[in-house]
């Protein structure tokens, strides 16, 4: 199993949708209306490339960033590329709405960031599993990028990083039972650090990142 370090998302998803948006314009088969397939964003394009992003609370996100997803979000927005992310969840750990996400720091949290994700915080791989089916079934997601595995390895050492490996792969098959021709892109984990009380199991973190 590849993995992927998150600064190259942004130009792997592009490449993703831009190559959507080719399949599409190329396509001689009759143009289906946008209501039919455009998810949750009226007047999206049927080529839009629907997006899922899936994992802990590092896809989650909390007060001081809503995870990489916001970043991520601005830097496709940028490069011109047409996604929609989509997911049952939409908010991050304690968000009120005022203080949480920082506005400040995130102006466009409420407005042009689209919130959609599949991110649990405290999660592990097993118990993110059987939530995932459903998901994918509601939203057909054309990539899914998992970001999964900090929890498993910071409440089981060792045994936790060869669980969290064997969990992704479940993962997969999962999201493929629904949706067969979902692509993916499996992200290393950040480090640990040291104000986590998971961090006395950091070590483990790049032997499951296959370092």
């Amino acid at each position: 199993m590849t993995m992927i370090p998150l600064r190259l998302f942004p130009w792997i998803l592009g490449l993703l949708a831009f190559s959507s948006v080719q399949c599409a314009q190329s396509s001689t088969a009759p143009a289906v209306p946008a209501e039919a397939c455009a998810g949750d964003r009226p007047g999206a394009p049927c080529f839009v490339t629907r997006i899922m992003c899936v994992g802990d609370s590092n896809t989650q996100g909390g007060a001081d960033l809503p995870s990489y997803r916001y970043p991520l979000w601005f830097d496709l927005q940028a490069a011109g590329s047409l996604v929609d992310f989509v997911g049952t969840q939409f908010v991050t750990v304690g968000e009120n709405g005022t203080t949480q996400p920082n506005l400040t720091q995130f102006p466009e949290y409420y407005t042009s960031f689209d919130r959609d994700h599949e991110g649990y915080s405290g999660y592990r791989t097993d118990e993110l599993l059987p939530l995932l089916a459903p998901a994918v079934a509601m939203d057909c997601p054309d990539v899914c990028v998992l970001l999964m595995g900090t929890n498993d390895i910071g409440q089981r050492g060792a045994i936790g990083a060869q669980e969290a490996l064997i969990g992704l792969e479940e993962l997969v098959k999962e999201v493929r039972s629904q949706a067969p021709a979902t692509m993916f892109l499996i992200g290393t984990l950040p480090p640990i650090g040291p104000g986590s009380f998971y961090f006395a199991n950091e070590a483990f973190v790049p032997q499951f990142n296959g370092d």
